[in-house]
């Protein structure tokens, strides 16, 4: 998928090469289990090991679960939240809420820390006897150890231009301008947060198109919503 990528940025002679390395892996240092903390009857389902870890309570047990991590047995170094609409208590800025997929409590670990299930009968994915965990990644990016890092050279970048921590949808959004593809809807992805990684010819050659409510996404846009989400480890 990144040949791809790299392939279409060479064709259009607009990018030599990009690189974005959007996480870090953490060596854990501390494992927290959630058995140790928490009575497993309570319990129906925890989904995940390491960083993040959703959890799914016994009917009519998920305030209980909640109030059990949060005040009476709270984890070290990890702390539980809300996902549900109205009364969940987690950031805005994870851009995580209850939905069909996302359970009503969530466990979130601090970067050198891991949250692991004893129970396999409780766990989604159930881990392998073997299985050592060497490394982690999924951790809050407002922790400065964990920003990635993205490189970019070619006729469109400014040379030896340095800048600051960048959001990933705005990567997104630059990518999409530099490639000027039609339907590209940037979501929460602002090209003016980015655009003076440019010279001022291409910003002032770039058109930014602004994503038009109903138009359906290409299949150009929907290749770097792939790429997006791929993990690239430096």
């Amino acid at each position: 998928m990144v040949d791809v990528i790299a392939l279409e940025l060479s064709r259009r002679k607009r990018a030599a090469c990009f690189k974005s390395n959007e996480h870090v892996v953490k060596e854990p240092i501390i494992f927290r289990v959630l058995d140790d903390y928490l009575p497993m009857e309570l319990l129906h389902t925890s989904i995940g090991n390491g960083a993040v870890k959703q959890l799914i309570a016994v009917t009519g047990k998920t305030h209980q679960v909640y109030s059990q991590l949060r005040n009476h047995t709270p984890i070290p170094n990890v702390k539980i939240y809300y996902t549900t609409p109205k009364i969940g208590d987690l950031p805005e800025w994870y851009h995580y809420g209850k939905s069909v997929t996302v359970p009503d409590l969530v466990l979130v670990a601090q970067p050198g820390y891991a949250i692991l299930t004893r129970d396999s009968r409780k766990q989604i994915p159930q881990r392998k006897p073997q299985e050592v965990l060497a490394g982690m990644s999924g951790y809050n990016n407002h922790y400065p150890e964990m920003l990635g890092v993205f490189l970019a050279y070619g006729p469109v970048f400014r040379k030896g231009h340095h800048k600051g921590p960048l959001q990933l949808c705005d990567i997104y959004a630059l990518m999409c301008a530099i490639l000027h593809i039609d339907g590209c809807h940037t979501s929460c992805g602002r090209i003016l947060r980015v655009n003076d990684v440019l010279t001022n010819d291409a910003r002032v050659a770039l058109t930014i198109a602004l994503p038009t409510s109903g138009r359906a996404p290409s299949e150009k846009m929907l290749l770097f919503i792939a790429v997006l989400v791929v993990y690239f480890y430096m």
